[in-house]
């Protein structure tokens, strides 16, 4: 095994912060949206746009209030129909070029 040269070492760490840097940014504002929607609604109005690292009391009511509207579950119809319709058309379209890229002469 390689020893790392000093240089080698630097980019590594350098390297490290950076991608744990952008990690953070890009889950940062799913976990915010996860913990605002787990909140009271008016403990989170009272405390504004801040940095949130635990809900603001505990309520499921936003999620009550989504399940009631009947729109959500023509959402969900019409997602997994796209989903099972573009599977099912890319692995047909997927088998059949794999067919013919497979074979010599046609």
């Amino acid at each position: 095994m390689r020893k790392e040269s000093k240089g080698e070492r630097i980019f590594s760490v350098i390297n490290i912060l950076i991608l744990s840097l952008v990690t953070i940014a890009c889950l940062y504002p799913m976990v915010y949206v996860l913990l605002a929607s787990l909140s009271e609604s008016t403990k989170l109005m009272l405390n504004g746009v801040r940095f949130l690292y635990k809900p603001l009391g505990f309520s499921l009511s936003a999620y009550k209030k989504a399940l009631s509207d009947p729109a959500i579950f023509s959402g969900y119809k019409n997602t997994i129909f796209v989903l099972v319709f573009g599977v099912a058309m890319s692995l047909t379209l997927s088998v059949v070029e794999a067919y013919f890229i497979s074979r010599k002469t046609l």
